[in-house]
């Protein structure tokens, strides 16, 4: 890790919550309490902040060496809530369309985001209640659109069994992932409004198989 003295005039606390909010989202995706150093650096680069100053986030370095260094969050309901809020404000930019560089604006975009964010594991109790709490401190327009846009996508997750990438640079896919994603997807959508019925304009085919992803997950916790 770079020491020295580093330039601070670009640091600011947004630039900084958002690398925190990635750093939390890695550790939920890669299902590990630590991160590696160099994966570290490398997004860190992305925001411009140099890991010489990871002393600004809370989050601590572990290891003997230099080669065997990770990063940890500092207490877990910090990294919980940081990818609460990583998710939500992903989820957002399927509707903002103020941000032209961010809003998603095919449903291609919008389903590789819902599987890139929800595929990965179940979200756990304790970072679905810190996305509740996200979500109800959110905009309850946005959360009506947002609710409105999952609806329109439903039937095509429904169609692909909720499988919906796979780009060969795995040998395979886990059977787990389609799950993971309809699990945290119906978790998520169910949080936005009651205002908004997800599944009574659905055909019958796709109702009856909404059906049976609900009732397997029971079956399954």
């Amino acid at each position: 890790m770079k020491k020295g003295h580093y330039n601070l005039s670009n640091l600011t606390p947004e630039i900084l919550l958002a690398l925190l909010k990635e750093l939390a989202f890695l550790t939920f995706k890669s299902c590990t309490e630590a991160l590696s150093l160099p994966l570290v650096e490398r997004v860190s680069e992305k925001y411009g902040v140099d890991t010489g100053l990871l002393s600004c986030l809370p989050v601590n370095l572990r290891g003997e060496d230099s080669e065997s260094l990770t990063v940890e969050f500092s207490h877990r309901s910090i990294r919980e809530y940081a990818t609460a809020r990583y998710i939500y404000e992903k989820m957002l930019e399927l509707i903002d369309k103020a941000k032209q560089s961010g809003y998603l604006r095919t449903d291609e975009e919008a389903i590789s985001t819902i599987w890139k964010l929800f595929s990965h594991k179940q979200i756990s109790e304790s970072t679905r209640s810190y996305l509740k709490e996200v979500v109800d401190s959110g905009d309850l327009g946005e959360r009506k659109e947002l609710a409105s846009r999952l609806k329109k996508l439903l039937p095509t997750l429904l169609e692909v069994d909720f499988m919906v990438e796979f780009d060969g640079s795995e040998s395979h896919v886990s059977p787990y992932r389609p799950l993971y994603t309809f699990a945290n997807f119906w978790i998520f959508a169910k949080m936005l409004t009651h205002e908004v019925s997800y599944i009574d304009e659905l055909p019958h085919d796709f109702r009856q198989k909404f059906a049976d992803l609900v009732r397997y997950l029971q079956s399954n916790p």
